[in-house]
């Protein structure tokens, strides 16, 4: 065999090996430039070692005109996704505001940090790459958890593993759900929990950035073995919807829906906890560096995110009307002398293009909660409509609530407590 043709039947050959092996993680992780460009790799070889003798010249420069062109479309997408970046955005809103801004990394800021801490790896990342149930942060330790008005958020969990200051035997509010439950971003006095306090209402949470339904429920049936309470309020985010996808997948999480189920003791072997996941910031806590404008160019980051928005137009999301009203079934149950309030959060979009779909959202939840002993309340119909922009932090889309919107959420639940 001609060595040009073992050339192209080896590149054939190792192009289709990496093509069956990643496809899947591939199509979601909605990497569909680097799908599309091995395609194109198998298929040209399979030509080139067909034909590629007697064209030589038309193949070569095929070849390399298809990635002239494909990293020149990068090259200029990458303006324009830059300039419309969350990141860019909320730096120039610092600026205009003279504010300081502090363009470290996490990964940058725990290095540089005089004592011990940890960059803010969430349990469900914990999750999804180990077997194994976490639902709470390492306890006892200072983590570094956002950086949204200029200046990165420390804090300090307790004994649990929360964002509490200090843990007692009963509260009057235990509040879950994910990164508004968690506070995130804002000043520590600013948190739900932290201004309920100031309201003299003695509240707890659990919450944590990323926790979809089930590990809310999940964290709830746990710590209720720990501490008393007598209200409980869960922050849905419209994000929990998409959790739920693989949180249906996660076989210790599948046990909360047990109707006799009453827990793992998950805070007996907290050690435990504390350990696999010390183990596993140290892995993968390189993964906190910056954004970088060379390893997306190459990595073709910028076409692929304009493919995405082209070809694969975000679809509604299909939310699991079986799965969400089974675990508030096991909700209701499981706190059934509780006080239960359901709190729906709407995200910047609830207030423009996507108005009518938080509506349909709220109406699913108000179905699955019907006949139910659980209050449930939209936080969206507290929020003028003509300052929205006032509660998101900065008032830009895709950043959490400023203090004004946390402070209303407490204002919501605190008005709904004593009444």
């Amino acid at each position: 065999m001609k060595f040009w043709k073992f050339f192209f039947l080896l590149v054939f050959s190792l192009t289709l090996i990496i093509f069956l092996k990643k496809i899947d993680q591939y199509i979601f992780q909605e990497k569909y430039i680097k799908i599309f460009v091995l395609l194109f790799l198998i298929f040209f070889s399979i030509l080139c070692f067909l034909f590629y003798e007697k064209n030589k010249k038309i193949f070569n420069v095929i070849f390399i005109n298809f990635f002239l062109i494909l990293y020149s479309l990068n090259f200029l997408t990458g303006f324009h996704f830059i300039l419309n970046s969350p990141d860019y955005l909320k730096k120039k809103k610092i600026e205009k505001l003279n504010l300081k801004y502090d363009d470290r990394s996490q990964l940058e800021y725990v290095e540089d940090s005089p004592y011990l801490i940890y960059p803010m790896i969430t349990p469900r990342e914990v999750m999804q790459n180990n077997n194994e149930l976490i639902l709470s942060n390492i306890t006892n330790s200072i983590y570094v958890q956002c950086n949204e008005f200029g200046e990165w958020k420390e804090i300090k969990t307790d004994k649990y593993g929360f964002n509490n200051k200090d843990v007692k035997s009963k509260y009057n509010i235990l509040i879950a759900g994910d990164s508004f439950a968690h506070g995130f971003c804002v000043d520590k006095s600013k948190e739900v929990h932290e201004v309920l306090k100031s309201m003299n209402i003695d509240t707890y949470s659990v919450g944590i950035a990323a926790n979809g339904p089930m590990i809310s429920l999940a964290s709830m049936i746990e710590i209720s073995n720990k501490i008393e309470f007598e209200r409980v309020y869960w922050l849905i985010f419209r994000n929990d919807f998409f959790d739920l996808n693989w949180e249906s997948s996660n076989n210790y999480l599948k046990n909360y829906l047990k109707e006799d189920f009453l827990g793992f003791n998950y805070f007996d072997n907290i050690e435990d906890k504390n350990n696999i996941q010390k183990k596993f910031i140290s892995k993968n806590k390189n993964k906190r560096k910056n954004f970088s404008y060379q390893e997306s160019f190459f990595e073709l980051k910028f076409i692929n995110d304009y493919i995405k928005k082209i070809f694969f137009k975000k679809k509604q999301i299909k939310i699991n009307e079986d799965l969400i009203s089974k675990i508030f079934k096991i909700f209701d149950q499981k706190f059934i002398n509780k006080d239960k309030v359901i709190i729906y959060l709407p995200n910047y979009k609830c207030f423009n293009d996507e108005n009518l779909l938080c509506d349909k959202e709220f109406q699913i939840l108000e179905k699955m909660s019907d006949n139910l002993n659980i209050e449930l309340l939209n936080f969206k119909n507290v929020i003028d409509s003509s300052s929205f922009k006032d509660i998101f932090a900065l008032g830009l889309n895709r950043l959490h609530y400023s203090e004004l919107g946390y402070n209303k959420l407490a204002n919501l639940i605190y008005s709904q407590a004593v009444n």
